[in-house]
C-alpha cells in the first residue's frame, strides 16, 4: 500500500465533517496527522530495511560468518583465505602476537562474545570452509 494512499485512508468521508461537533473536529484533526505520521514512518522504515547495511550509520553490527551453521567459519573472498593464517586452529580467534587490523579487517563486524564467536552454534568454531569460487587471477594476465 503506497503511502498516499494511506493519507487517503485516514481523510474522514465526504460528509462526515460536517455531522460532527466541534469539539471532534478539533480532537481528531491531530490525531489524525499524528497517524499519519506514523505510518509514513512505518512505511519509510520497511522501505529502508534492505540498505540499512549499505549505509554506515545503519550498519549491522555484528555479521554471522557461519551461515550453514556447521560450525566452520565461511571463506568467501581471497582476503578471507588469506586471513586463515592467523587463526590456524579455526576458532575465529587471532593466534597471540597475531596481527589483528588483518583478520579484523578480512571478516568486519564479526561476532566476537564467547557463546556466538563467528556465529558458530555452539560458540566455538572448528575450522574454515570455502563457501564461493574464488578468482586467483586478480591482474587478469591469465
Amino acid at each position: 500500500m503506497t503511502v498516499p494512499k494511506i493519507f487517503s485512508l485516514l481523510r474522514p468521508p465526504l460528509g462526515e465533517g460536517a455531522m460532527m461537533t466541534r469539539r471532534a473536529r478539533v480532537l481528531g484533526a491531530p490525531f489524525r496527522v499524528a497517524v499519519a505520521l506514523l505510518v509514513a514512518a512505518l512505511a519509510f522504515g520497511a522501505a529502508m530495511a534492505g540498505n540499512f547495511g549499505d549505509n554506515p550509520v545503519f550498519a549491522q553490527t555484528t555479521v554471522d560468518y557461519d551461515d550453514d551453521d556447521d560450525g566452520l567459519i565461511d571463506v568467501k573472498s581471497l582476503e578471507q583465505l588469506n586471513a586463515i593464517r592467523f587463526d590456524l586452529d579455526g576458532n575465529g580467534d587471532v593466534a597471540a602476537g597475531g596481527p589483528t587490523s588483518a583478520y579484523n579487517s578480512a571478516f568486519p563486524n564479526r561476532v566476537t562474545t564467547a557463546n556466538a564467536r563467528m556465529g558458530c552454534p555452539t560458540g566455538t568454531c572448528t575450522g574454515y570452509e570455502l563457501r564461493a569460487h574464488l578468482d586467483f587471477d586478480t591482474d587478469g594476465d591469465g
